[in-house]
């Protein structure tokens, strides 16, 4: 070290402070500046390792359909209007309520006197009305039928809930997978945008080659744009199913692997949808109330019977004699003298309503076949076309794209050739997805439709 790099320089306070040479400051500035590089590094590291629960939440197909299941509004009404119900069989299944009277009888009216007459009393009496047998029990029976068709029809909202989410989700996966091809392709026409212009500014190239570039990347921005649209559009469907209409949903789980079951045997699920499928438990649940209805309207027939105990307390004659009181007992029947025109139409009404019933039923079962086997043909052809695209479709797309930029290189073949063969792929890749979203969306309605909304 020379002389000069260590010569005390006198302060102002007197003191004395060594000078640092100039190349011994300059190696400490680079050991700061590193320094500073590596301890932003590892802070950039820190916070990338953030907890689980910190981390940006995608929302998977399960996660979706059992918050739907928790939160839809429309579920919740009918879970409580199935409250409310479980409280009637009970009702129906009670006799009517006693009534307990209070009587003066056989009062003179020139006094009032209670102990001037022999037969005058105050009484006490209590009647009960007592339906014929049978009647209390098939009230119950069709009151039971009932709420356990309403249970059943919650199972069914389940279903149809499950399977709008299932769709939805299932479109918003496609906009998403959509919107992340249209992305890349546009950097892609952005990089061929700036080739053609280098060519053309060289003079190898033609300036109709670079407007077209530009036409066509302003298409993609436009397709962009209309698909967010769409997106945001079904992101508040979702929502609304999900019973979240008032916040946003987390971005859709693009990670999933989609692996397309083989097309379903019709037949099958529709001998499976006849054994499960809670819209047909319902229908049979109704069925069997009419049929209860009916019975009962045959019973009116039967008369009801009225049942009373009278007990009279009577006051001791003026001369001293005692009374001894009173007890009554009574039976009452009605007597069906109007049955033409009342308990026969009855029969008639509650006949006709059971037939209703069992005609509801077998368009239920014919609404449930042409579901299924409408959403099964879907599938099928769904499930061939996106075969079509992944196996012949794309791979030849992607070839033929990479012999035109082969042949563009070498001046073999002009530019708007590129962009077309570009521009095909783009195309097959977004039917690819669209076929295979659209199978699952069809296979979200046969799940439903043949009853087993927790295989969705």
């Amino acid at each position: 070290m020379n002389r000069q790099s260590l010569i005390m320089a006198k302060g102002e306070t007197g003191k004395h402070a060594f000078r640092l040479p100039t190349h011994v400051k300059k190696a400490t500035s680079e050991i700061c500046y590193h320094l500073a590089i590596n301890i932003a590094v590892l802070a950039l590291l820190c916070l990338s390792f953030v907890p689980a629960s910190q981390a940006a939440e995608k929302l998977g197909l399960k996660e979706a359909v059992s918050t739907a299941i928790k939160g839809n509004p429309d579920l919740s009404a009918l879970n409580a209007r199935f409250d409310a119900f479980k409280n009637i069989p009970s009702q129906e299944a009670s006799l009517p309520d006693p009534i307990l009277s209070f009587n003066a009888l056989n009062l003179p009216v020139d006094t009032f006197s209670l102990d001037q007459e022999a037969m005058t009393q105050m009484q006490v009496k209590l009647t009960q009305k007592v339906p014929f047998p049978g009647k209390l029990s098939l009230k119950e029976t069709a009151a039971i039928k009932e709420r356990d068709g309403l249970r059943y029809r919650i199972e069914e909202l389940k279903q149809t809930i499950a399977s709008r989410v299932a769709q939805e989700w299932w479109e918003l996966f496609y906009l998403a997978k959509a919107i992340s091809i249209v992305e890349t392709n546009q950097k892609y026409l952005q990089e061929m945008v700036e080739v053609a212009r280098s060519r053309y500014e060289v003079g190898k190239g033609l300036q109709p080659d670079v407007l077209l570039a530009q036409v066509e990347l302003t298409n993609l921005f436009n397709l962009q744009a209309e698909l967010r649209g769409r997106s945001e559009e079904t992101s508040s469907r979702l929502a609304r199913l999900m019973g979240m209409a008032d916040h946003s949903i987390p971005d859709i789980d693009l990670s999933c692997k989609v692996s397309l079951p083989a097309p379903p045997d019709v037949s099958r699920l529709v001998k499976r949808a006849k054994a499960k499928r809670p819209l047909l438990m319902e229908k049979e649940k109704q069925v069997e109330a009419a049929q209860a209805r009916l019975e009962l309207a045959r019973k009116g027939y039967m008369p009801d019977f009225t049942l009373g105990a009278a007990y009279g307390f009577r006051q001791d004659a003026p001369q001293g004699m005692e009374r001894p009181d009173f007890a009554s007992f009574m039976v009452a029947v009605n007597i069906p003298i109007w049955a033409g025109s009342k308990q026969s139409r009855r029969i008639s009404q509650k006949d006709m309503e059971l037939a209703e019933k069992r005609r509801l039923y077998q368009s239920a079962v014919e609404q449930m076949w042409q579901q299924i086997s409408g959403a099964a043909a879907i599938y099928k052809s769904n499930y061939r076309q996106s075969a079509l695209y992944r196996d012949a479709v794309i791979p030849q797309a992607r070839q033929t794209l990479a012999s035109m930029l082969a042949a563009y290189q070498v001046g073999k073949v002009d530019f708007l050739n590129v962009i077309r063969a570009r521009l095909a792929l783009l195309k097959y890749e977004r039917r690819y997805w669209r076929s295979v979203t659209n199978a699952m969306k069809a296979l979200a309605r046969i799940r439903a439709a043949s009853g087993t909304y927790e295989d969705i």
